[in-house]
Parts: structure tokens; sequence; C-alpha cells
């Protein structure tokens, strides 16, 4: 129908003045054309349907931005990290395009929710609101980019997706408007070009906000700091104890894409793009940094925490399982909701493909065919449904799979943490072996469970979803499948339980093995020299063989019969299911119910044959939990027996004081020591002597803390050093073990080898200080391995020297070398605070004061000549 200029001036029409007189004021016909242009017509569907999309975009940014606004509110401001002017101006730029385009937008918005006030009133509220509501999200979202844009590193969720939704929409909108715009004489062009431009700002706003802020690369730069000159002397007033960061021993790496990542580059996993395209063996330099929260101290101290508040509980034994779900669950409950869905997907196929076959039945034996739009509307969907299901598939397995590795970090890391403050009783019932068992063994399963354990939760929901997928097609026959798989879940509990009780007892073996073995290992040369080879090889033949392999075979034939009776329950309930349908059902089995029921029956496989694997798995994890957690609760070393603090370098305030303390090994027993009192200040040498078992060695320990305090007091000052009786070296290098961690400074190294007496012996070796030492040290003499321990004492640079007869098992001449060079009162010691047990009478002379130490008690104190005097 064609309108010309004078109708739409008509006398009736909204803008004649006796339209504005009638009390119903009758719309003119150019009203009714605008409106239909606007809104669409009964071939759309609903009428202005699309406008209410716009709450989708609105809602989001309301909720998830409001929590993204405070928890950017909630961040310091991050400053570029990158030197290239131009990397920084042009983020600048990007910054303020993003938000002039949005202002641009929010002000073509609201003019043009005005115009349609002033033109059609109220005719269409939706219309009106909808308009309305996004002027304002548009504008709430200025804050957002602002926040964003300063105190994140990656491209807001909540504005990508707002962004998103609204370029969707304004699509819908111009499928709608770009058709009619040819078909209607003189219609709106301003809404057509409303629209265009909208979609075309929007676009730009998405495009920009995808790029993220990537002012945030670094350059890496070196931080290196000076340890000055440490020729003759430790300067006391200076901790040159400086582990190196983790940021130092990673400064070559690049920082990981995964930190900067928009959510879409982490849904399809885009951010390693730049790892594929290298194409050649990877190497280690070609990684990149972890990320901060993936990093094994972090993610042992999350652990620790959680860990922690269980055991503060008091109404309740602590779990494991709880501490490990608090501290890492976040992204596993994530990943559920992802298999959730995958499944979901999953079975909705069988579904299509039936619709999609009753489709397909319409064009045969001369029925009503359906419109081709359906049947590629049904291939659409399962396209689309496959695409879905590996994109939530492989999130999941990602997600899970990440999840296992924390799990890991953190637990290793808190057994070690746990195995440094064991008490002594404890450490007597528990050998390394037992440690490393748990390290080893039972974290992995643990591990294992969280990569694939969540397929026992998939698999019970699998099942539930395809009887009720099979309900749909079927109808009550399909409950016969439902009782043969009832009927097995009791018999296969039964096993399970079976299964888990050999499993304790297999890591009982497990741990008797790993017992035996490190003892083994540990005395391989005793063993050599008195051949006993033969009788220790039956010892432990008996364990793996006559135990552990006829339990493994037990385990075998039980976990097959698990295994096989769940790959035979799909074929089992098929064939219930179908045979019960053709003896009730008048309905015949068409190729329509057939083929997507097979379907169903094939996906229902799946669940049911993992479904012992994750049982097992879960079964393992379990008992391990259950063991790493009695580990954890085991009892630990006194932790106020010692009161540390910071070093102070007043000559009043001594580093060590001891205050009439009572220290033992252990409670229930009476006291090691006694009445202990002893006070050392900076630059004094104090020797304890005493006869073998006196408790010279035992009075070190209960300065660190090692025993048990009954009563008194003991406080330190700043940072210890201690040199066992029997020196303990890594497997590694000389130079490593000196350095233990510490920044190398070749002066200082250089000054410590020489006073150590080291030089000669590392001009014999061939490697010089690159020489492996060896399990233990093995490959240095008694006397080489002490001085190691003691030249990585002083390498350490610490505030307090407590050393457990240094001198025993060296020469004469040696340690007179090094008493004068390193403890005695002109050794690079001078200025610390030095306690040292020995029994080396020659070299009492020079100390500042003796303590005679019998039976546990001070009976002499005082210079050597007051000593010896009485």
């Amino acid at each position: 129908m064609q309108y010309t200029h004078h109708q739409f001036q008509h006398p009736i029409g909204i803008d004649s003045p006796r339209a504005a007189s009638h009390p119903h004021p009758i719309p003119s016909p150019s009203y009714h054309r605008d409106r239909d242009a606007l809104c669409g017509n009964a071939l759309d569907g609903i009428i202005c349907f699309k406008h209410s999309l716009y709450l989708i975009p609105c809602l989001l940014i309301a909720i998830h931005g409001s929590v993204d606004l405070c928890k950017f509110s909630r961040r310091p401001v991050i400053h570029p990290q990158s030197s290239n002017a131009t990397v920084i101006k042009l983020c600048q730029l990007t910054y303020f395009s993003k938000l002039c385009l949005i202002i641009a937008v929010s002000v073509i918005q609201l003019a043009y929710s005005c115009f349609l006030l002033i033109r059609f009133g109220w005719w269409d509220p939706g219309q009106c609101i909808s308009s309305l509501l996004l002027c304002v999200s548009l504008l709430y979202a200025l804050p957002l980019h602002h926040l964003s844009h300063q105190r994140s590193q990656r491209s807001c969720t909540s504005l990508l997706f707002f962004y998103l939704f609204l370029l969707i929409i304004s699509a819908i909108e111009l499928r709608d408007h770009l058709p009619r715009s040819l078909l209607i004489v003189n219609p709106l062009p301003h809404q057509t070009s409303f629209l265009i431009l909208r979609s075309l700002l929007l676009a730009a706003i998405f495009a920009l906000e995808c790029l993220g802020p990537f002012k945030y690369h670094d350059d890496h730069h070196h931080h290196t700091f000076s340890l000055g000159n440490q020729k003759n002397n430790i300067n006391p007033n200076k901790n040159a104890y400086r582990p190196l960061s983790q940021d130092q021993s990673s400064l070559p790496r690049l920082e990981s894409p995964l930190v900067y990542a928009n959510v879409f580059s982490r849904l399809t996993f885009g951010w390693i793009t730049p790892l594929m395209k290298l194409g050649q063996h990877l190497a280690e330099h070609d990684l990149w940094r972890l990320p901060r929260a993936d990093q094994a101290d972090a993610l042992t101290n999350r652990i620790h925490q959680t860990w922690s508040r269980q055991r503060s509980r008091t109404h309740s034994d602590p779990s494991l399982i709880r501490a490990i779900v608090h501290a890492y669950g976040g992204p596993y409950l994530l990943a559920v909701l992802f298999k959730c869905i995958q499944d979901i997907l999953q079975f909705a196929q069988p579904l299509l493909l039936s619709r999609l076959l009753t489709f397909a039945d319409s064009y045969s034996h001369g029925n009503q065919p359906e419109p081709l739009s359906h049947g590629y509307t049904i291939a659409a969907l399962m396209f689309c449904c496959g695409l879905l299901q590996t994109l939530f598939q492989h999130q999941y397995a990602h997600r899970a799979f990440v999840t296992g590795i924390r799990v890991r970090s953190g637990l290793i890391g808190l057994i070690y943490q746990k195995s440094l403050v064991l008490s002594n009783q404890e450490k007597s019932g528990r050998s390394t072996g037992d440690i490393v068992n748990l390290m080893s063994t039972d974290v992995s399963r643990i591990q294992g469970s969280c990569s694939d354990g969540l397929i026992l939760v998939s698999g019970i929901f699998q099942i539930t979803l395809a009887f009720i997928s099979l309900y749909t097609m079927l109808g009550w026959p399909m409950l016969g499948g439902v009782v043969v798989v009832l009927l097995s879940i009791p018999f296969n509990m039964g096993l399970s339980r079976l299964y888990s009780k050999l499993q304790k007892v297999q890591m009982e073996n497990k741990d008797s093995r790993t017992r035996l073995m490190n003892e083994i290992l540990n005395n391989i040369r005793s063993i050599k020299l008195y051949t006993w080879e033969n009788a220790f090889t039956k010892k432990l033949s008996a364990i793996r063989n006559d135990r552990e392999l006829c339990l493994l075979r037990r385990m075998g034939y039980l976990f097959s019969a698990i295994f096989s009776l769940w790959s035979f329950i799909p074929f089992l309930v098929a064939f219930v299911a179908f045979s019960i349908f053709s003896l009730i059902s008048d309905t015949p089995l068409s190729p329509a119910l057939i083929f997507p029921a097979i379907s169903l029956f094939q996906l229902l496989e799946s669940p049911l044959g993992v479904l012992p694997i994750a049982i097992n798995e879960w079964v393992e994890a379990y008992v391990s939990a259950n063991r790493i957690g009695a580990f954890l609760a085991s009892k630990e070393l006194q932790q106020d027996a010692v009161i540390r603090s910071s070093y102070s370098t007043e000559e009043h305030v001594p580093p060590v004081e001891v205050l009439d303390a009572h220290f033992t090994w252990s409670s229930g027993t009476d006291s090691t020591l006694s009445g202990i009192s002893l006070s050392v200040s900076n630059g004094k040498l104090l020797a304890i002597v005493g006869r073998v078992g006196s408790g010279k060695s035992s009075l070190l320990s209960g300065i660190l803390g090692e025993m048990l305090k009954l009563s008194g007091t003991v406080q330190l000052r700043g940072n210890v050093a201690y040199t066992a009786q029997t020196p303990w070296l890594l497997s590694a290098t000389v130079k490593e073990n000196i350095l233990f961690g510490v920044e190398y400074d070749e002066e200082l190294y250089e000054t410590v080898i020489e006073a150590c007496a080291l030089v000669d012996d590392l001009a014999m070796l061939e490697d010089g200080d690159k020489t492996q030492v060896g399990e233990n040290g093995v490959a240095l003499s008694g006397g080489q391995k002490a001085r190691v321990s003691l030249a990585r004492a002083i390498y350490a640079r610490a505030d307090v020297y407590l050393l457990d007869d240094p001198l025993s098992s060296v020469d004469a001449h040696v340690a007179r070398h090094l008493f004068d060079k390193v403890i005695g009162p002109n050794g690079l010691l001078r200025g610390k605070a030095r306690i040292m047990c020995t029994n080396a009478v020659p070299f009492c002379q020079q100390v500042d004061e003796l303590i005679m130490l019998r039976d546990g008690r001070i009976v002499e104190r005082g210079t050597f000549q007051s000593v010896l005097a009485n």
C-alpha cells in the first residue's frame, strides 16, 4: 500500500488539532506504518519480542559488572611495566578511544530514546524501557572500563559478554529492518541508520576490549645487588643470606599469556598458540613462567592455611579431603559444571537424530513433507551441539588436570614442611622411605582422582540422563534396564569394599619394602663388605614376591571381575528393555525408535564401563588421603620452645639467651638437660666441653628447638647457622653444597674456600668444586665433608653459629687452621655469636667463656683459667 505526503497529515491523525482534542486519539496511518517498521509484524512471531532481549546484557552488566567493580576497587593500581614508549602511547590511545566510543554510543542511544518518546509516546513501552535501560547500562560500563584498565591484567569478562550480546541483538534487529527498508516506501530511515551506526560503534568497542591491557607485558629487567667486600670479615650488621627469588631464577622466561588472556582466548585455548607456532622440540627456556598463583610456594601456603583451620576444629577430626576442597575446589566445581553441560549435549545428539529421522520420514509414503528449513535447523543444532560438546569437554579436562597438578604440588610441599617439624618421637617411628612413599605414591593417587575421578560423578549423571531419554522413547519398558543396573550395584559395592581392604594392605607392604630398600641403600658399603647381598636379597624378595606380588594378583583378579561385570551390563540393559517393549507395547520398533535407542545404549556403555575404574581411583585416593592426613596430624616440635626475634646490634642484647631451661627428648621421661642458663653476646665465643654423653649436642638441639622444653626460656635473635657433628651434604656439586641456594659472590666464595682449607682438596679433584659429592657426600672423606659443611654455614652469613664439634673430623694442623681462620678471635666469624661443642683442650684457651657439662647439668663455667683452677 502506497502512502502519500497528504496521508501523513490526515485530519484525524495524531498530529491534527482534532486528534488532540479527541478523548481517544486515532493514530494516523503513518503512525501505524512507523510502528510496524519499529516493532515488526505477525510474520515475525511475537511483536517487539526482540526488545525484551536487551534485558540479558543489562542484567549481565548490572550483576556481573557490579561484582567486577567491587573486585577491581579493592585491587591496587597496576602501572605499565613496558619501557617501550610506543606501547604505552598505544595503550593510552586505546583506552581513550574506548571511552569516547562508549560516550558516543550512549549519547546516540539517549537521543534515540528521546526521539521514540516524542514521536510515539508510550504506545510501545517495551521499546522505550529497553532503550532507556540500555543507555543506563552503557553509562554504567564507563567506570568499569576505567577500573579494568587501571587494575586488571586482562580484558573484563562482563564487558566482553555485554558487548557481544549487544552485537547479536543489533544483528537481529538489522535482520528485521533491512528487508522492510527495501519493501516499504518511505520507511523510517533514521532507525536503520541508527542500528547500523550503533552496531559499528559496538563492534569497534568490542574489538578494542578484546585487545586487553597489553601495557603490562614486562621487559624482564635483571635486578642485581651488591654483597659488599667480605674478604677479611663478615659484617655483623648485614644479613647477607639472600636466597634467589622466584622471579630471578626465571628471568629469562617470558610471562605466561594465560595471565593476560581474555575469556574467549581461555575458552578456545588461543593463548597457547605462540607456543604451538614454534614447531620444534621444546626446551625449558621455551616455556613461560608459571602464574604466581600456580607456583609451588603459593599452592603450599593455600593448603597449609586450610589444613590449619581443619586442625583448629575441636568438635571433629581434621579431614584432608575437606582441606583440599577448600583450597583448590573452586575451579574443580566449575569443571564439574562443564562436564555436566557436556553430558547433556552428548545425550541431546540422539534426540536430534530421532527428530532428523522423523523429518526424513515425512518425505516418504505420501506424507505431508515438512519444510526444508526444519531439516536445516536440525542439522545446524546437531553441529552446534557437537561444537559446544567439544568446547566444554576440553575446558573440563583442562581444569580437572590443572587442579590435580595443584593438589600434587601443594601436598608435596605440605608433607615436606611437616617432615621438618616432626617431633623426635614421631621421627623414631617413621623412616625416610615412608615419607618419600607419601610424596610419590599417595600424592599421585590423589592427583589421579582429581584428573579422572570426576568420571564417577559424571557417570552417575550420564546414566540418569540415559534412562530419562530412554523413558521418553520406550516408556515403562526401560524400567527393566533400571532394575538390572540396581541389582548389579550391591554386588559391585561389595567387590569394591573388598578391593579397598586389599589396597590398604598393599600400601602397608609398599611401606615395608621402601623402608627396607632405604636401609639397604644407606648401608650398602657394609653389606658389600660383609657379603650380605644374598641375605638382604632374600629378605627383599620375601616382601616383594611373597606379599606384594601375591596381593597384586588377587587384586588383578578382583578388578577384572568388577570390570567384566560393568562391561556386560549395557548389553543386558538393552536386551531386557527391547524384550519388554516388544512384549507389552503395540508400537512396532521403527528405525526412528531403534537407532536413537541404540545410540543411547552405546552412550550408556561408556559410563558403565569406566565406573569401576573411577570407583577404584576414588578408593585408592581415599586410602591415600587418610594416610597423608594421619602423617600431617602427627605430633610436631614444641612451637613455643624458642622465642625468635630480629637481630639487634646493641651490646646489651645478646643473640643467644637461655634462662633456667629444662629439656627432654620425649614427653613422659626425665629431663635430659636441667637448669641450663647461658648468654652469648655479639663477637663472643662460648665453648661447651664435657665427656661423651654429657649432653653437649643435646644442648645445641635444645637451643634450636629440637627438644621438648619443660620449663625456662630460650631466646634467639637473628638468623642461625648450625653444623652437625655428622655432616649432611646434598647430592650435588661441592659448589652447590656451599652456596645452598644463596646468590654467588665470587670474592666471598674464594675467601670461604681458603679459610676452610679446601683449596688443596678442590685442586686434587678432577672437576674441582664442580665435582659431584654423591648421596650424603659419599665421594668425600669425613674431614672434607666437615669442612664443606662448615663452609656452607660461613657462606650463609648468619648472626648466630652453633658448631657441634667441627674440629673432631680433621687433622691437628687443619683444626688449627680452621680455628685461626674461621672460629677463633681473629677468624671470619669474629663478629658473630658462636657456641662450639668441643673436647679439644688447646683451643679452649682462646675462647671467651667455657662451660662444662656433666649428666646434663652445668658444673663449671667461666674462663679457661678459672675452670682449670677448679
